[in-house]
């Protein structure tokens, strides 16, 4: 009877974990589209946005020295090049239009990296949410999976590092699974 009860806390713990998954993922999926609009926006308006940031600011020179992007001065346009002709002219004629949209288009790829892990830790939740116990080999197989995303997200953003610190916490949480998994086969056998 005791194991129902420590079942059935799991089972409300997976609830309540994929009631809030499920608005971070929305608002995340939202800040998505948000971001990739935006970004491929700005970029399609080129000398317009450009113009649009002279006119709240003054000159393009003075007025990009007070633009910032999280530390990334985007007015030095000096080190920015390509060798595509028509990458170098878009630089050149809309500084301002190519940093932003550019920084959106980043800012997207990175909220749907969130995303991914997000919808992983989701379905992670649901199939420990269905299990007759969570130490199962469905639900081994869930876990890995999620952290295995959220290394590679992890690796591909923060660095590579970090990255293979989740993936020996991967490994970790595998082995304890594998024990948790024969300790509830013995445990059924005994029944």
């Amino acid at each position: 009877m005791n194991e129902d009860l420590k079942l059935e806390k799991i089972r409300k713990s997976c609830k309540t974990g994929k009631i809030i998954t499920t608005i971070l993922l929305i608002a995340a999926i939202v800040g998505f589209m948000v971001s990739l609009i935006s970004g491929i926006s700005i970029l399609n308006m080129g000398p317009q946005f450009d113009n649009a940031m002279k006119d709240s600011g003054g000159s393009l020179e003075a007025s990009a020295y007070s633009y910032s992007l999280v530390n990334v001065d985007v007015s030095d346009f000096s080190g920015v090049s390509s060798d595509n002709p028509a990458i170098q002219a878009r630089i050149d004629e809309s500084p301002l239009s190519v940093a932003f949209g550019v920084y959106l288009l980043v800012i997207a790829l990175l909220v749907g990296l969130i995303a991914l892990v997000l919808g992983a830790v989701l379905a992670t939740f649901k199939k420990v949410e269905k299990a007759e116990t969570p130490f199962c080999k469905p639900v081994k197989k869930q876990v890995v999976i999620t952290l295995i995303i959220a290394a590679v997200a992890i690796g591909a953003t923060i660095g590579v590092g970090f990255g293979l610190v989740v993936g020996i916490v991967t490994w970790l949480v595998s082995a304890i699974m594998d024990y948790g998994i024969s300790l509830q086969q013995q445990y059924d056998e005994t029944l």
